[in-house]
């Protein structure tokens, strides 16, 4: 968040000059909304972050790769039953998210997956 004065940004603590005055450095704190709507200061508030889970710029050449526990199960049978259960939600998912055209419904299928089962 800052104060921007003609396209720049003004740091607080730090003096400045507009129209050849020149103001102390605590001005910013100590001026009111009018003194500062007089000589052209504006509020810019932070942009807002995109949610991580969603929003992502790198590349996954192969995202059931991504699925990996480090849990081992005992027996055979349990391990592969476990396999097939994450492989069909992992497939589901997958089919899913392909078929997504924005980013509301990425976030539905998320919120749907089965992550006990992952």
């Amino acid at each position: 968040m800052a104060y921007k004065l003609d396209g720049k940004t003004l740091i607080m603590d730090r003096s400045f000059t507009h129209n050849e005055i020149q103001y102390p450095r605590n001005w910013l704190q100590l001026s009111s909304e009018e003194e500062k709507d007089a000589i052209g200061v504006t509020w810019e508030a932070d942009p807002v972050r995109a949610d991580d889970r969603y929003y992502w710029n790198g590349e996954i050449d192969n995202p059931k790769a991504m699925v990996n526990t480090p849990v081992r199960l005992v027996t055979k049978g349990l391990k592969s039953t476990k396999i097939a259960e994450v492989k069909a939600e992992c497939d589901r998912l997958e089919t899913a998210i392909a078929a997504c055209t924005d980013v509301e419904g990425l976030i539905d299928v998320m919120q749907g997956a089965s992550w006990t089962t992952l």
